[in-house]
């Protein structure tokens, strides 16, 4: 595994532990819980998701779990924000792990760009102006 996808794969790891302990804190009430099980639900995903994306067997494969695991980070972005709405959170208790989850989204929305990007240019026919330049500059 490259160094990058590792450090990312822990971090992720590190995100699901700090969503994990935010839950921990929440009151007991119903409307807590519920957002609660979603965010634990949608970091976990986003760590499994990561995982899986990483053993992807083709780009087409990584670029569609790539788009999943982005959404989960979305979704975990949104439960805290829906905790911080309903005042069940405080956005000191909340920051990092809000902070943590928008950057994760990004990363996993830019790296599905990047892979959509190097797709494209693989499956482009070949440039004619470029065939000839690079003929010249061989001989």
């Amino acid at each position: 595994m490259q160094q990058r996808t590792w450090e990312l794969h822990e971090r992720s790891r590190r995100f699901a532990a700090a969503a994990d302990a935010l839950c921990d804190r929440l009151p007991a009430d119903a409307s807590a819980q519920r957002a609660a099980r979603k965010l634990r639900a949608a970091a976990k995903a986003v760590v499994a998701g990561y995982k899986e994306v990483c053993a992807s067997p083709s780009p087409e494969k990584f670029i569609a779990g790539i788009s999943l695991v982005a959404s989960q980070a979305r979704r975990a972005r949104a439960s805290v924000q829906m905790l911080l709405q309903l005042n069940h959170v405080t956005i000191e208790a909340a920051r990092d792990v809000l902070l943590e989850a928008r950057a994760l989204e990004a990363i996993f929305r830019r790296s599905r760009e990047t892979a959509k990007k190097h797709r494209r240019a693989r499956l482009a026919p070949p440039d004619p102006k470029q065939s000839r330049i690079r003929a010249l500059v061989d001989h």
